[in-house]
């Protein structure tokens, strides 16, 4: 059945965009008085084209974040005050693609309030104090196709949950435990493009079978 879009049906619709271009200007405004630098990203599908990034960003600011329905993608450059307290607004954004944060205050259990992200394709947590236990709670995150997890306490058990996440195409673990054994478990991700693995446990070894089993993978160790 064809559908077709009627003058009536776009003078209907017409006050819902409206609105809706409102709110996301209130929301960007707001954003803006609490320190982001503000952008919108007309590629971003859905309601959700705000592009926020945060020079400094902790859990007394976090007011500014709250309730907010347009941001699509979130990076806060010093997050070493940002806690669990933080996450658990973040894991509200249900239509967020990204989400960067580096050195976040935040804890393994924090990872929880993500879980229900899921329409995030890239998230980046650097030289975050979270392990094993914590990344399992990313195991839904279907669409996730950027993983940066350097500098963090993961071990070869993460890769349990990375080979459960089938859109990944970049991992980064560089600067922990990974090694050989968390390696040969990512050999499922068939569309798997980019291993980040310097100072790690990864060997040469490791690295060439990986290479072997995706074709075209680059692993750099």
């Amino acid at each position: 059945m064809r559908f077709v879009l009627t003058l009536t049906t776009i003078a209907c619709l017409a006050p819902f965009a409206v609105a809706a271009k409102a709110d996301e200007a209130k929301e960007r405004d707001r954003l803006e008085k609490a320190g982001a630098r503000v952008t919108v990203d007309n590629g971003m599908p859905g309601t959700a084209r705000l592009r926020v990034n945060f020079s400094k960003l902790d859990d007394k600011l976090v007011t500014s974040l709250k309730g907010c329905t347009h941001v699509a993608a979130l990076t806060v450059e010093d997050a070493a005050k940002l806690t669990d307290k933080t996450l658990a607004i973040i894991g509200t954004f249900h239509e967020l693609r990204e989400l960067s944060l580096f050195k976040p205050a935040i804890t393994s259990a924090g990872l929880a309030h993500l879980k229900d992200l899921k329409e995030l394709k890239k998230l980046y947590l650097i030289d975050a104090r979270v392990y094993d236990a914590g990344v399992a709670h990313l195991k839904d995150l279907d669409k996730l196709e950027e993983l940066d997890l350097s500098g963090t306490g993961i071990t070869n058990a993460a890769g349990a949950t990375f080979k459960d996440l089938p859109a990944l195409q970049l991992i980064a673990v560089s600067k922990t435990k990974f090694g050989d054994a968390g390696a040969d478990r990512l050999k499922e991700l068939k569309d798997l493009k980019s291993l980040e693995a310097v100072n790690t446990d990864l060997s040469v070894k490791g690295a060439m079978a990986l290479e072997a089993a995706i074709p075209g993978v680059k692993v750099r160790r």
